[in-house]
């Protein structure tokens, strides 16, 4: 059997549109704008993820963490939208979940995490339940939160980034004899 022939070739070509690949892209671009970078991402929703630890200490709204991914797609970079589905690394190529085969001078894969709750048995089924919860996951927030505000009244105070202040100064100086601090 024959492989397919190359629809398209990048010198560079980013697996994955997270905060990742596009500052590695716009870092590249902003070096020379000359260069010739795909971003290869299938999601049309951009999550920005490292703000789901704010939003699970109550200082942000998870609705702000969502944007259009086409709004960060780097100047002179090519978004192609789609997933990968093999590696070829032999023949500097991926294959597409489209079957598009894209071949590349220089590979920079940076997906991510691909989260898989039911590998855990009764995890998903717990979220949000008997302080069981996640700041992993667009959906998953909100679970955070509630099940934060849960734990702060019945047991004290939970240590979250509006508290970072009295880590600075020191979180012992600060803490209630009988009363637990969660991170």
């Amino acid at each position: 059997m024959t492989a397919s022939p190359v629809s398209r070739h990048h010198q560079l070509l980013v697996v994955g549109g997270g905060n990742a690949g596009l500052s590695l892209a716009a870092q590249l671009l902003r070096a020379d704008h000359r260069l010739d970078v795909a971003i290869l991402e299938p999601s049309a929703k951009h999550h920005y993820q490292p703000a789901w630890t704010l939003v699970g200490g109550g200082a942000y709204d998870i609705k702000d963490t969502e944007r259009a991914e086409a709004d960060y797609i780097p100047k002179g970079a090519k978004w192609l939208q789609d997933a990968a589905a093999s590696f070829e690394p032999d023949a500097n190529t991926v294959v597409t979940a489209s079957g598009q085969r894209l071949s590349y001078d220089y590979l920079v894969v940076c997906t991510g995490i691909q989260l898989d709750w039911d590998k855990i048995k009764g995890a998903k089924e717990a979220l949000g339940t008997n302080g069981v919860c996640s700041n992993y996951g667009y959906e998953p927030g909100p679970v955070y939160l509630g099940v934060r505000e849960e734990l702060q009244g019945r047991h004290g105070p939970v240590f979250g980034p509006q508290h970072a202040h009295q880590v600075r100064r020191g979180a012992a100086e600060n803490h209630v004899p009988g009363q637990r601090l969660l991170a």
